[in-house]
Parts: structure tokens; sequence; C-alpha cells
């Protein structure tokens, strides 16, 4: 499967047994660190590069599901890990469960593009030769029923940030984790103020009725009328929606109300 594939499933597998995002990041990473065997492809490419010859994943195909694709390279990889953690048994077992997770993934969905190009697990790689494994029901790398777990994966991992505001992107940094869980919490919902504006002229509207109660304020400091009580919340958004204030639908002008 592909190596985001292979993070979503540690993180998941790290965000239900772990409490501090230290050791989720380690057993995300343990789930991913198999996959380093596979770095003679760039070995590879350099020499293309500097000698001007056709591309030969030889170190790739070397090494690649061999040295950390097995029972040793799960110890090694979830023993370094447990290192860096408080709680080290924890993170060992959680790191040697991850990176069994990823030998799982590999061993249903790694074929080729030809039906007998099966990628098998060395178990006993690079220590001993046997147990070796295979399976001729193998789905193809890039198949449809990868595709389909893939999906299934990243959806169980937005409905996790959306219940319990983590992400997979803590990997990344703790700033990259709360802006991605804030965007995935508030998508699809509306704003607490998208109903009731805080002020009447928070969209642009504009309120006959305080406009009108504003003038004739100003006219009753000069003498020429009686001040009237300020305009209310519930008048002022009434005014802005449906155009009429509480003294149009009465009939009486404000003049003839402050009589």
């Amino acid at each position: 499967m592909s190596p985001i594939a292979h993070l979503i499933g540690s993180w998941l597998l790290g965000a239900a047994t772990m409490n501090q995002r230290r050791d989720r990041c380690l057993v995300t990473f343990a789930g991913v660190l198999p996959d380093a065997d596979g770095l003679g492809i760039l070995v590879d490419a350099a020499q293309s590069m500097a000698t001007g010859q056709d591309f030969i994943p030889v170190n790739y195909e070397r090494f690649h599901h061999l040295w950390l694709h097995g029972g040793p390279g799960a110890l090694a990889i979830s023993a370094a890990l447990a290192c860096f953690s408080a709680h080290r048994f924890r993170v060992l077992l959680g790191g040697w469960v991850a990176v069994h997770l990823h030998l799982f993934c590999d061993w249903i969905g790694s074929r080729g593009p030809a039906i007998d190009d099966l990628w098998a697990i060395a178990y006993g790689e690079p220590l001993f030769r046997h147990p070796v494994w295979a399976w001729t029901g193998q789905w193809q790398l890039n198949g449809w029923e990868n595709s389909c777990v893939f999906i299934s994966l990243l959806a169980l991992a937005l409905g996790f940030t959306r219940v319990h505001g983590i992400s997979f992107m803590e990997v990344f940094g703790s700033r990259a984790d709360a802006a991605f869980s804030r965007a995935i919490q508030h998508w699809g919902r509306p704003r607490p103020d998208a109903e009731t504006p805080k002020h009447p002229f928070a969209r642009g509207c504009s309120s006959p009725e305080l406009h009108r109660r504003r003038k004739w304020n100003t006219g009753a400091l000069h003498g020429t009328g009686h001040p009237l009580p300020p305009v209310s919340r519930t008048e002022a958004l009434m005014s802005c929606r449906f155009g009429v204030d509480r003294a149009d639908a009465s009939g009486l002008s404000p003049t003839r109300r402050s009589e």
C-alpha cells in the first residue's frame, strides 16, 4: 500500500492506544519506517543521472522488503523509537504492532502489474531466509481494493478528528494539527452568528426605523420635537429584514407617537 495509507493507519492505531502526542507520533513513525529500506532507489537515480545510463533500480530491488520488512526489523524499529518515550514499554508494544500492520498491508496489497508479480514477506530477513510468506490473491498496488482501504482509513481519521480534535497532521507539528483539526471540526457547521447578526448593519442592511429615530432625536435637541426611545434590537432587525418598522405597521408616525 502507499506510504500515506500506512501513515494514516498507524496514526489511528496510536490515537486509539496512546494519550500523549509524542507517543502517537512514535507509533506512527513505526508504521512508516519499514519503507525506509526502499531508499536505495535514490542511489539508483543518482547513479543513473551521473553516468547517463538507463535507470535500473538495483539497490531498490535488492534491499526493499528485506532489511526492515521482517521480525528483526520490527523489533529494531520499535525498540529504537521506544527510547524517545517516557512510556517505553507501551510504545515498544505499539510500535511492534504498527510494523506488523504495515507488513500485513504489504502482504495483501503489493502485487505488481502481472498476475504472478507477487511481493512476498521474508519475515526472517535480514538474519534468516525463512519463513517467506506470499499470497496468491494479492491485490495490485494501484488496484481498486487499495483505493477503498485508503478512503476508509481517511474517513475514519477525519471522523476521529471531528470528535476528538486531533489529527494525523500532528506528526508534522502541533500548529499544522491545530489548523487542520479546527478546519475539520468547523466544516459543514454553521457559525454561531450565522442566523442573527450581532449588529443590524452586520450584513450591509439599512434600518429605516433606526435612521428615522436618529433624525427625530437630532431635531429634538434643537427644540423641534420630543426625543424618542432608542430602537430595540428586535425592531432594528425587523426593519432591516422586512423594510418596515413598528410605527409603519401601526399606521402611526413618529410625531403622533410622541404626542
